[in-house]
């Protein structure tokens, strides 16, 4: 049986597996009716946001990310994601059944005086 040569690593700078992906930052919260975990994530702007929510309550929710046209149905248990473009600087709430503002996504981190 012959040998085999060993694989030779990949260079830095040369693309390599999923690489052909731009990158994307995650955001990922737990609803339950107007309660959400965690309740603030800082994501850098301008880079793609997977956002992903999951309905840990036990009735279906309507999720809206205010300042985006971002609108999430959840039954209870589901989870889902989207992929938003990057984001201008500033605060994004999210809305739950046009309610309460339970969650936020602050995008960059010079946000402030």
């Amino acid at each position: 049986a012959e040998a085999t040569p060993p694989t030779e690593p990949t260079e830095p700078g040369e693309p390599g597996p999923g690489d052909e992906e731009p990158i994307r930052q995650p955001a990922s919260f737990e609803v339950g009716g107007e309660d959400v975990k965690p309740s603030s994530i800082s994501v850098a702007p301008f880079l793609a946001v997977e956002l992903k929510l999951e309905n840990v309550g036990p009735t279906p929710l309507i999720v809206r990310l205010v300042g985006t046209d971002t609108t999430i149905e959840l039954t209870p248990g589901e989870t889902q994601t989207r992929r938003l473009k990057g984001l201008k600087a500033g605060l994004y709430t999210l809305s739950v059944n046009d309610g309460a503002q339970v969650g936020t996504v602050v995008v960059g981190d010079d946000v402030g005086p």
